[in-house]
Order: C-alpha cells, then sequence, then structure tokens
C-alpha cells in the first residue's frame, strides 16, 4: 500500500512539474504578445506567472494534506 502512495504522490509531482513548465511557456508568450520590446512586459508577466505559481503550489500543498487525511494508514496512526 505504501508503493501505491508513493507512486501517486510521484504522479502528483509529475504532473505539477509539467504544469510549471506549461505555466513558464504561457508566461513566455504573454510577454511577447503584450510587448514585442519588452518594456513593461516582463513585469507584468512575472506578476502572472507568480500568481499562478503561487495558486499552484497552495493547490497541491491542499490536496497533499486532504489525501494524508483520508488514507486509512493516517487515521489508524
Amino acid at each position: 500500500m505504501e508503493n501505491n502512495q508513493n507512486s501517486e504522490k510521484d504522479d502528483i509531482k509529475n504532473i505539477l512539474n509539467g504544469l510549471n513548465k506549461e505555466l513558464e511557456q504561457k508566461k513566455l508568450e504573454l510577454i511577447k504578445e503584450l510587448d514585442p520590446s519588452k518594456k513593461i512586459s516582463g513585469v507584468i508577466g512575472d506578476l502572472f506567472y507568480n500568481s499562478i505559481k503561487s495558486l499552484f503550489d497552495t493547490s497541491a500543498k491542499l490536496a497533499k494534506s486532504l489525501a494524508g487525511e483520508f488514507l486509512p494508514e493516517k487515521r489508524d496512526k
């Protein structure tokens, strides 16, 4: 059962890594779209990136916390 939990944690970590890469790509696309000369778009892109990354990180922590509470092994201890 522990291997299954580790596998699920690895799956979550892989998904989050993929989302982070996608988020970084979206940031770059946003920068290009907003200001090709990159005068103010870097600031706007960073704001977008940091806010969405914070949302992902908080969601991941919440998901891990909830998963830990609902696993039978954690409740028995």
